[in-house]
C-alpha cells in the first residue's frame, strides 16, 4: 500500500514526524469489572509523517505475519478536516479511512497511512474532481466491517462503511487494493453498518448483508447480491456488490417500536423485495440518472408495504458461531411518531436463507429484543438511565458476549450521573456488565474540553474483537475508539484535526 501526502503543507505546521507511536497520554475510558484499557495512540500524534485525524470510528484488522492492520474511518462530513490527495491529484476534504500498523508483540503503532489513492463514484468512475461525489467528498464514513477472502463468500478482504446520511452511499474498500468503491446496489440511507451472514450455501454464488440505516423511522435492510466468478471479473463484480436484490423487514404483527417491545419479546416476520434499480427509469421521479432508487422512493416503498420502522437502527454484528444470526443496536430517541423506543434497543435476529428460499424470494426471519432499554425494571435496574443506554457500535465477541457502546441521544441519558461506558451483553439472556467508562480528566497536553460539564458529551466508537489476530486467548482482545468531541486547542486546531480522540485496547 502507497503512502500518500495527505495533508496540506501550511497544516503541517509543527507537527514533528515520528517513525514510531508509543502514545504517553492518559487512557481516555478506563477498564471496569475486570476489564482494562492500554491506550496505543491519541488523536495529534503523527506517524512516519501522517496525521490521522479525529472522530475515529468504525474499524476493521487484518493480520499479517508480524504485524495487524487496522483499519479505521473517520467520520468528517465532506466539507471538514485537512484536504487530503489522491494518487491522481484529486485534492478533497471529508471522511477518510486510516490505516494503522500494529506490532503483534508490542502492541504498538509502527506505521500509518491513508487506505486508499482511488475513488471510484456511483458510476464506476475515477473521482478527479469533488463534484463526481455526491456530497462533494466521502461523508461521514460510520461503521465499519471488515471481511476476509473467503469469509461469507468474499473473493477479496474487503472493508464494508457507509456514509451516515440520507441519500449516503455504502462503500467497500479493496484493503489490499489502494481503492475504494462505491455500491449503489446496496441502495441508498443514513447508512451506519453492513454485516455479512455466512452461510455456505448461499456464499458459494452469492453474498449477504444485513444493512443498518440509522434515519429515525428506518427499515432494516437484507442485500443478496450475486457473484462473477469469471475470469477478469471486477472488484464489485466478483465480490457480489455489483447486482443484487434489495429487501426490507415486514412484521407479522407490528409495524413500530410501540407494538413490538420488551425484553425477551418475539416477532416473526419475513424479508420482502423492493425496487432499488431500473435501468428503464434513469433520470425520470424518484431514480438517479443511474436508475437507482432515490432516498423518497425506498422511503415511499417501505411505507407502502409496511415495513418495521426501527427508532433508529445502527451497528450491527454477525455471531461468530451462527453465521444466519445477527445482533443490531437501535438507538432509541424521541421519534415524533412513536416514542416508546427512548432509551434505545438490541435486537438479535434470526434469518432463514438458503437457495430455496432465494429462488422462492420468501426469505423469513425472526426478530427477538435481547434488551430493551425502556424495559428497565425487567431489565434490574431502578431507573432506565442505570441501565444501557443509546445503544450505538458493538461487537459479537468470541467470548459469546456482545460488546456494546453508548452515544448519547436523550437529554436524560446522565441521570444517572454515569458517563458513557461499555457494556458486556449476553445476547440470549440480556444480562449485562459495564465494563468500560469514559474518564473526562484523560486530557492531552495542549488540548482542551471545551465544554468539560456536559456529561455524555465523548462517545467510544468502532469496537472489535482482535483476539485472534493478536494470537491471545478468544474474547480476551479488543480495540476500541474516544471521539472525543469537545477536546479542542494545539495541533487539533492548527493541522485541522477536527477534535480529539484514542485508539485503546480493551484487555479481559
Amino acid at each position: 500500500m502507497k503512502t500518500l501526502q495527505t495533508l496540506a503543507a501550511t497544516a503541517l505546521v509543527g507537527i514533528v514526524p515520528t517513525t514510531l507511536c508509543a502514545t504517553t497520554e492518559p487512557a481516555q475510558m478506563v477498564g471496569l469489572n475486570g476489564y482494562t484499557t492500554d491506550p496505543i495512540f491519541t488523536v495529534g500524534e503523527t506517524v512516519n509523517g501522517y496525521t490521522p485525524l479525529g472522530v475515529l470510528d468504525g474499524m476493521a484488522a487484518y493480520a499479517a505475519e508480524d504485524s495487524v492492520r487496522l483499519v479505521c474511518n473517520h467520520e468528517l462530513s465532506s466539507s471538514l478536516g485537512a484536504p487530503y490527495s489522491l494518487d491522481n491529484g484529486t485534492v478533497l476534504t471529508g471522511a477518510r479511512i486510516s490505516v494503522f500498523t500494529i506490532d503483534k508483540e508490542s502492541r504498538e503503532v509502527v506505521d500509518a497511512e491513508l487506505a486508499f489513492g482511488t475513488i471510484y463514484n456511483r458510476a464506476g468512475e475515477v473521482v478527479d474532481a469533488s463534484s463526481d461525489l455526491t456530497f462533494g467528498g466521502l461523508n461521514r464514513l460510520c461503521s465499519g466491517y471488515g471481511v476476509q477472502a473467503g469469509q461469507a463468500g468474499f473473493v477479496d478482504d474487503v472493508y464494508l462503511t457507509g456514509e451516515e446520511t440520507g441519500g449516503g452511499s455504502m462503500w467497500a474498500l479493496d484493503v489490499n487494493g489502494d481503492a475504494i468503491w462505491a455500491a449503489p446496489a446496496l441502495g441508498v440511507g443514513g447508512w451506519e453498518a453492513a454485516t455479512p451472514l455466512s452461510i455456505p450455501s448461499i456464499n458459494e454464488t452469492h453474498v449477504a448483508l444485513l444493512l443498518g440505516d440509522d434515519r429515525g423511522g428506518a427499515p432494516l435492510y437484507l442485500y443478496i447480491g450475486e457473484k462473477d466468478l469469471t475470469p477478469g471479473a471486477g472488484f464489485l463484480t466478483r465480490n457480489g456488490l455489483a447486482t443484487g436484490k434489495l429487501y426490507m423487514w415486514k412484521s407479522e404483527g407490528a409495524d413500530q417500536p410501540s407494538e413490538f417491545n420488551g425484553t425477551g419479546a418475539k416477532q416473526s416476520g419475513k424479508f420482502v423485495e423492493v425496487v432499488n434499480f431500473d435501468a428503464d427509469m434513469a433520470g425520470q421521479p424518484g431514480f438517479d440518472s443511474l436508475g437507482y432508487a432515490t432516498q423518497a422512493n425506498l422511503d415511499g416503498q417501505r411505507d407502502a408495504l409496511g415495513a418495521f420502522r426501527f427508532s433508529r437502527p445502527e451497528d450491527l454484528h454477525t455471531n461468530p458461531y451462527n453465521g444466519s444470526q445477527v445482533i443490531f443496536n437501535s438507538t432509541g430517541r424521541d421519534l415524533g411518531f412513536d416514542n416508546s423506543d427512548l432509551w434505545g434497543t438490541i435486537y438479535l435476529i434470526d434469518v432463514k436463507l438458503n437457495p430455496a428460499a432465494v429462488k422462492k424470494n420468501v426469505i423469513e426471519a425472526k426478530l427477538t429484543i435481547s434488551y430493551d432499554g425502556d424495559d428497565y425494571a425487567m431489565n434490574g435496574v431502578i431507573d432506565p438511565s442505570f441501565g444501557v443506554r443509546s445503544p450505538d457500535n458493538l461487537c459479537w465477541s468470541l467470548d459469546h458476549n456482545a460488546y456494546i457502546q453508548e452515544d448519547r441521544s436523550i437529554s436524560a441519558f446522565g441521570d444517572s450521573g454515569e458517563e458513557t461506558s461499555i457494556w458486556k451483553l449476553a445476547p440470549h439472556t440480556g444480562d449485562v456488565l459495564r465494563v468500560a467508562q469514559m474518564d473526562r480528566s484523560a486530557i492531552p497536553a495542549g488540548q482542551v474540553d471545551v465544554d468539560p460539564s456536559d456529561l455524555g458529551d465523548w462517545e467510544s466508537s468502532g469496537i472489535i474483537d482482535v483476539s485472534e489476530q493478536f494470537g491471545a486467548e478468544k474474547g480476551s482482545l479488543f480495540l476500541f475508539n474516544v471521539q472525543a468531541h469537545s477536546l479542542r486547542g494545539g495541533v487539533i486546531d492548527s493541522a485541522g484535526l477536527v477534535q480529539g480522540g484514542q485508539i485503546l485496547f480493551l484487555n479481559k
